[in-house]
């Protein structure tokens, strides 16, 4: 079976979008340890191969004016992950699209207490780490902890949003769609809280990500009933740690 899932299958595609594709067969390991399939559907330039535990494989070809993301899986596993978003079948030689179901509610679920005591704690974290990595003249490991830091931002800022609009409101994932589905004065905030490779951008952007991040945690535990963490004692903290003099 072939089905085809992303923005091909919603229609919203345009000329640079992917083409999300699920394959269904018998036996995924002919295509998973061979390679000679890449080339049927163009010029080849890259290719990610992905063993994604707890998933299916997937193979990501990166073509000539396209790309396409194959996920390899077994027709045992048809039917077992209902879909969240619009699918199509192209192909369907064993007539097993009937087990294909939809559940079409795209919402999240509430965060449980230590769901969001554990985001609350990994920002501090990350935050604590970025900024003795800034005093230290440190760039690329910085960066590597803004990420972490803005992952749990996103993820507290999608926990907000659904707090204001509801549990059903579409907050995608990974912040694809953001400049749709976030608020502007969230999305305002937002833009002031990322910096280049220069360590002195990065201070005030570490300051403001704190300050969001703060607003948004507040707001997401109060409307959950959550105990609250005292932020202003991290703040402090990294506060203190900026003013260090390089070593």
């Amino acid at each position: 079976m072939v089905v085809v899932t992303g923005s091909v299958a919603r229609g919203d595609h345009d000329v640079l979008s992917d083409v999300d594709v699920e394959l269904y067969v018998h036996e995924p390991s002919l295509l998973l340890e061979d390679r000679s399939w890449y080339e049927t559907f163009g010029d080849v330039l890259a290719v990610e191969e992905l063993s994604n535990p707890g998933w299916h494989p997937t193979r990501l070809l990166y073509l000539v004016d396209g790309k396409i993301d194959f996920a390899i899986c077994c027709v045992d596993d048809i039917g077992v992950h209902p879909y969240t978003r619009p699918f199509r079948v192209l192909i369907d030689k064993d007539d097993r699209s009937p087990g294909l179901s939809s559940v079409g509610d795209r919402g999240q679920t509430p965060p449980s207490e230590d769901a969001y005591s554990q985001c609350v704690n990994w920002f501090g974290a990350a935050a604590l780490m970025q900024a003795k990595l800034i005093v230290r003249n440190e760039p690329w490991l910085a960066k590597q902890r803004d990420w972490g830091l803005k992952t749990e931002l996103l993820r507290m800022m999608e926990w907000d949003h659904c707090v204001r609009h509801g549990w059903g409101y579409d907050t995608w994932y990974n912040g694809k769609h953001i400049n749709q589905w976030a608020d502007p004065d969230v999305r305002g905030k937002l833009d002031r809280c990322w910096s280049g490779l220069n360590v002195d951008e990065m201070r005030p952007a570490l300051m403001r990500s704190f300050e969001l991040f703060e607003e948004l945690a507040e707001r997401t535990g109060v409307a959950l009933g959550f105990a609250l963490v005292d932020h202003h004692r991290v703040q402090e903290e990294v506060e203190r740690i900026l003013e260090h003099p390089a070593p």
